[in-house]
């Protein structure tokens, strides 16, 4: 009788040649996505594997396309059965599906898909990528596997982010020079912001949000231009949050807030406080921020991580991770934060009942 231990799932593994022979070996596997009510479904599709990453098509009125544009987040599963490699070979990828109605994009990946399903050159595979080229059909990818992409590709997209940040400048100077030219600047209130950050590979995460909490996620620019109320230069280093614009402008306006309205006047010297965001779509997920450092704590996972905030993102790009921010797991984190951890646990018990599939973000009183 073997003493193979066939339970002991650690001893099994794929060296990066094997995978990626799997890969270009196969053509076809399990694409998974979470429908509306949570019950995960699966199909077999063919697939082309380039670049690290996953490609597939359907037209667009399959469930699976609106399935996507609301929550992307998708799994492929491909196997060696088939294949001259032999059975009891396979690999699960986990990854973001972006979806493609271009031209540039589909003129690629027909002839592609083509050359997969019929190896040969010729009508049958020129007749094939034709078939394919549809009104309704879209091209979903690139669904990354391993988070591997070549560095070219990672600063093509970063560079792509950048130029949306241009464009944005751009455009908001066309609006100041306009309210200049009608002499309305001096009299207006300005404020630039957004709603959240955006991952770039740091973490490993690339060209999301909301998944981690992590400081490229939850860090924005928050920038006020108030002629006569605000000198220019003036910054506010304590953590503030966008909850803190509406009672800002209204106390500009001088008109009284409401006492139910979240946030604080920016510029007024308030205690310390500690902001807390949180997601049920990625989980039981908080990400707490304050001067001490920034708490992460995902209940699904059952992981806690710790930020120092003199090791905060520093806005460089890390495959890994990003560079600046040193994480303390676990046993390092709780002890650091103890009373965040309670404080935090006791408003959630709290809040539990009025959240629904939904992202909230809630004060947590101050930890100082």
């Amino acid at each position: 009788m073997s003493q193979f231990n066939y339970d002991d799932v650690t001893e099994y593994g794929l060296d990066k040649d094997l995978l990626e022979e799997i890969l270009r070996k196969q053509i076809e596997c399990t694409f998974i996505w979470g429908p509306k009510d949570h019950w995960a479904v699966g199909v077999l599709m063919t697939y082309i594997w380039k670049d690290g990453s996953f490609w597939v098509s359907a037209t667009s009125q399959r469930k699976r396309i609106s399935a996507i544009k609301r929550d992307p987040r998708v799994s492929v599963v491909v196997s060696s059965h088939g294949t001259d490699l032999g059975p009891a070979k396979g690999i699960t990828a986990k990854g973001h599906a972006i979806i493609h109605d271009d031209q540039p994009t589909k003129d690629w990946f027909y002839p592609a898909c083509a050359a997969v399903n019929i190896p040969t050159e010729g009508k049958l595979q020129d007749a094939f990528a034709r078939m394919l080229d549809t009104e309704r059909r879209i091209v979903i990818g690139p669904i990354i596997h391993g988070n591997r992409m070549a560095p070219d590709e990672i600063q093509g997209f970063v560079d792509l982010y950048d130029a949306e940040i241009r464009y944005t400048d751009h455009e908001l100077g066309g609006l100041l020079d306009r309210l200049r030219s009608d002499g309305r600047l001096e009299d207006t209130l300005i404020v630039v912001t957004a709603d959240h950050g955006e991952s770039l590979g740091e973490h490993g995460y690339f060209f999301e949000h909301g998944d981690f909490g992590t400081e490229p996620e939850i860090r924005i620019p928050l920038i006020l231009r108030a002629p006569g109320l605000v000198p220019a230069g003036v910054g506010v280093e304590a953590t503030v949050s966008n909850l803190d614009i509406a009672p800002t402008i209204l106390d500009f306006a001088g008109v009284p807030a409401p006492d139910d309205l979240p946030g604080l006047v920016l510029g007024t010297g308030a205690a310390p406080r500690s902001i807390a965001e949180g997601s049920l779509w990625a989980g039981d997920l908080v990400s707490i921020r304050s001067d001490q450092g920034t708490l992460i704590e995902n209940r699904t996972k059952g992981v806690t991580e710790f930020y120092d905030p003199a090791d905060r993102f520093d806005g460089k790009i890390g495959a890994r991770g990003a560079r600046g921010e040193k994480r303390r797991k676990d046993s390092h984190a709780q002890p650091r934060c103890p009373r965040w951890l309670r404080r935090w646990s006791d408003h959630r018990q709290a809040r539990a009942t009025s959240v629904r599939k939904r992202s909230m973000m809630k004060h947590v009183p101050g930890t100082a």
